[in-house]
C-alpha cells in the first residue's frame, strides 16, 4: 500500500488535471503554496482527498483555521490523525 504522502501528491496531480507532475512537486519540497494552485483546484484536491482517504475534510480548518494544507508534512500528519480517528 503506498504511504499517505504519495498517496496526497497522487491526488494532487490528478486535481490539477495535468498542470502538475511528481517533479514539479518535488520542486517545491514542502512548500504546497509554491505551487500556486487556483481555487477550482484545492477544492478538487480536497474532494480527492476525502474520496482517498474515506474521510471527511472542512475547508475552514485546512485551509484557514490551521493551514495545513500548505505543507504536505502537516497534511500527512493531519490525515493519518483524521484516518485514525475515523478508521480506528
Amino acid at each position: 500500500m503506498e504511504n499517505i504522502r504519495e498517496r496526497i501528491i497522487k491526488t494532487l496531480i490528478t486535481a490539477s488535471e495535468g498542470q502538475l507532475n511528481e517533479e514539479k512537486i518535488a520542486e517545491v519540497d514542502d512548500n504546497v503554496e509554491g505551487l500556486l494552485l487556483d481555487s477550482l483546484t484545492i477544492i478538487k484536491w480536497i474532494v480527492l482527498l476525502e474520496e482517498e482517504f474515506e474521510i471527511e475534510i472542512e475547508l475552514e480548518k485546512v485551509v484557514i483555521e490551521s493551514p495545513v494544507l500548505w505543507s504536505f508534512d502537516l497534511l500527512t500528519n493531519f490525515l493519518r490523525t483524521e484516518i485514525q480517528a475515523v478508521h480506528g
